[in-house]
């Protein structure tokens, strides 16, 4: 275990950022990569708000914890400055457990009793979207009791397992739709309407769900690394990778989460946001040297 601290203060909320091992997409470590000349772990670091007292870096070995030091010290030191958090470097505690084993690591040490997790390869993350996430655990904790989680998700309005066979029916039907004395054929759009509506859902709302098919697409559209955790899930996740279970949405499956639809609207039509102000902006990675290539 490594520790860095550079400003001594209890701490009262803690962030986790995840920095693994090396990325098979991106062929090399992509926390010390460079976006307009700034490593990401310095982007994500930067957008860590002033209530934050705690920020723990989880890395896979020694050699890495020595370099993300170097990184961020050079950084400072440059610029003359300090971070007005306790910094920690830790190692994984189970090796070649994927997100997971960070996320328990973490959450094992952290001073408080939530964390937020977020991946060193997600430089766009906000000021506000942390400040927000935070403000959302207050609230909630103050409504509901054994809060575990505050999971934000995606919503799509079809079900990613629909037929694709049916789904190119509907868009032929569409296409051969014929006029009949100069008007549409009634009988024709509306079975195409029924054939749309099929694979649709409601639109979910934020809040807890019970067991079914709605939670369960939820959660396959959640955004587990960019979520807050109570600090003693840490032994669900010990528990999961006992049975080698190593995917965090069996970790958000096992635990009381409130879920946080991403970009909702009270009004679609004045566009009017909810007090939940998660911007998808927040969750956009860097996973192909591509996607460096485009911003720098």
């Amino acid at each position: 275990m490594f520790k860095r601290y550079y400003m001594k203060n209890q701490s009262s909320q803690s962030v986790i950022i995840l920095c693994g091992g090396m990325s098979k997409r991106m062929g090399q470590d992509k926390g010390s990569m460079k976006i307009q000349e700034t490593p990401m772990i310095i982007h994500v670091l930067e957008a860590i708000t002033p209530q934050i007292n705690e920020v723990i870096i989880v890395l896979n070995d020694r050699d890495r914890i020595a370099k993300y030091k170097s990184i961020i010290d050079s950084y400072l030191k440059k610029l003359n400055k300090k971070f007005n958090f306790n910094l920690i470097f830790l190692e994984d505690e189970i090796k070649n457990k994927g997100p997971m084993s960070g996320i328990m690591t973490g959450l094992k040490n952290i001073s408080s009793e939530y964390g937020l997790i977020l991946p060193c390869d997600s430089p766009f993350i906000s000021n506000e979207y942390i400040k927000n996430m935070f403000e959302i655990l207050d609230e909630i904790k103050s409504l509901y009791n054994n809060v575990d989680g505050i999971i934000p998700f995606h919503f799509k309005k079809k079900l990613e397992n629909e037929d694709k066979n049916e789904k190119n029916n509907i868009k032929t039907n569409k296409k051969t739709n014929k006029k009949i004395n100069g008007k549409l054929n009634r009988k024709t759009k509306e079975n195409d309407n029924k054939k749309d509506n099929k694979n649709e859902i409601d639109i979910p709302k934020s809040g807890f769900y019970k067991e079914g098919v709605m939670k369960n697409f939820i959660i396959e559209n959640t955004e587990p690394l960019h979520s807050i955790y109570k600090k003693n899930t840490y032994k669900t996740i010990e528990s999961l990778l006992e049975q080698n279970e190593m995917k965090v949405k069996s970790l958000i499956k096992s635990i009381n989460s409130y879920f946080i639809l991403i970009d909702e609207y009270k009004d679609n039509s004045t566009n009017k946001k909810l007090n939940y102000n998660i911007s998808s902006s927040n969750f956009k990675n860097i996973n192909y040297k591509k996607d460096m290539n485009e911003i720098n």
